[in-house]
């Protein structure tokens, strides 16, 4: 068994994975970082039938992961499997007069400017975009309803799965690496 702070990651003997608070597990993470999961889980539980399968299915992780930022780069993620789904915890329009807006508020904003208002209570799913500007205001994200592939964040969200996924492969010893081109990429 896996043991990370309060959070643990196990394989039980009929290949079920035994799953506790881990981030990358929770229902407002994007579904392509969790079926980048599951993929890795599916291998994790091929290899519990002795040790030697085990550390022969964690040296398959890098690989599985590898391939879905592959096919991420590569724009063939539906717009709707990066989505974050959140809920808005307080007013939207107490948090609009602040200068500077978490990223679900910032959603909220621009479905507010469509004529779309936003409640506190109401789940807004958004996706990391390129940072732009509109009317003044700095934003990192978009509702899903209003992005475009072409605008998504990839670096951002290659980041993020790789810290998603560092909670359950460091304990484990198993280390991504980001390619050379992608790290570039990070830089500028």
């Amino acid at each position: 068994m896996l043991s990370t702070i309060k959070a643990y990651l196990g394989i039980l003997p009929n290949g079920e994975p035994d799953i506790k608070g881990l981030a990358i597990a929770k229902s407002n993470s994007p579904r392509f970082f969790q079926q980048t999961f599951e993929q890795c889980l599916i291998q994790l539980a091929i290899g519990r039938h002795s040790p030697s399968e085990f550390e022969t299915a964690k040296q398959r992780l890098p690989e599985i992961v590898n391939e879905a930022v592959r096919e991420l780069r590569q724009g063939k993620v539906n717009l709707t499997d990066l989505e974050y789904s959140v809920e808005l915890r307080e007013e939207p329009l107490e948090k609009f007069a602040s200068k500077r807006l978490a990223q679900p508020y910032q959603a909220a904003w621009l479905l507010d400017k469509q004529g779309k208002r936003p409640d506190r209570g109401d789940t807004i799913g958004f996706v990391k975009v390129l940072p732009f500007r509109s009317q003044g205001r700095n934003f990192s994200v978009k509702p899903t309803s209003q992005a475009d592939l072409k605008e998504v964040d990839v670096n951002d969200y290659v980041l993020s799965l790789h810290a998603s996924l560092a909670q359950v492969f460091d304990p484990m010893n198993v280390k991504l690496k980001l390619n050379a081109s992608s790290l570039a990429d990070f830089v500028s």
